[in-house]
């Protein structure tokens, strides 16, 4: 896309697997450039001659720091094994157990303030892409939550422009909340002939039950909710709340 960039210094280690543990982990320090939002890159936010350099600023998916960390390890029982390889009953019970876990965290999605348009006298598209002006630093407060005075981000810092012209806030220039998550699972394998083996496996998605909140509310306009976090965002693909699943697998 036309006046679009991304820059990255990224960071990897992995640990082949030895005596049964096998690491991977990655961490990307990034910075994306674009013109307007990724889901339609056609339609630029300010289409105004007036406003068009304000397009171009950090993209609503830039997300500077991004760490995932992912292992396997075998634990050291049974056959094969330091421990408990010599058959009985300790083989049986503590034998092909295997642990795997995934934990992700970066930072949120960047996202733009709005404000009424009502005053910028300015046909469409342009009058409803109005921002407010920033009166303020931007000072996150991390509250989450509808209660009074509960607010993600320092409101105070923003008022709704009144005068025929644009608001001092560009595009892109607030994040949403960062995700925390970790992912772990738990398998068993059970050899049932010399070709078939069945595997038992436990999982758990978001562990720690950690909330990944959506946006707060960006219009500067309505006072009531702006600033706001009252829900989770579904869309990060790292699961919801905390979530249990069980089930087997025949391999041969």
């Amino acid at each position: 896309m036309l006046g679009s960039s991304y820059h990255s210094l990224q960071f990897s280690l992995n640990r082949r697997m030895t005596a049964g543990l096998l690491i991977k982990a990655a961490y990307t320090y990034s910075h994306a450039i674009d013109m307007a939002d990724y889901s339609d890159w056609t339609q630029p936010r300010w289409m105004s001659d007036l406003a068009w350099g304000r397009n171009r600023a950090s993209a609503n998916y830039n997300q500077p720091h991004n760490l995932q960390f992912a292992y396997v390890y075998e634990f050291p029982f049974g056959s094969g094994k330091k421990w408990a390889s010599n058959g009985g009953v300790q083989q049986k019970v503590l034998g092909g157990w295997q642990m795997n876990g995934i934990f992700s965290s970066f930072k949120g999605r960047q996202f733009t303030l709005s404000a009424s348009g009502s005053s910028l006298n300015m046909p469409e598209p342009d009058h409803g892409q109005q921002t407010p002006d920033q009166v303020g630093p931007i000072v996150y407060t991390g509250c989450v939550g509808s209660d009074p005075g509960c607010t993600f981000f320092d409101t105070s810092s923003f008022v709704p422009v009144t005068e025929a012209r644009f608001g001092t806030v560009g595009r892109n220039t607030m994040r949403a909340p960062g995700v925390v998550n970790m992912d772990m699972s738990l398998y068993r394998t059970f050899k049932l002939t010399e070709k078939f083996n069945l595997q038992f496996r436990a999982e758990a998605f978001n562990l720690s039950n950690t909330p990944h909140f959506s946006s707060p509310s960006g219009n500067a306009s309505s006072r009531g909710s702006f600033g706001k976090v009252t829900s989770t965002d579904t869309n990060w693909g790292l699961g919801r709340s905390r979530e249990f699943r069980f089930g087997f697998r025949v391999g041969f």
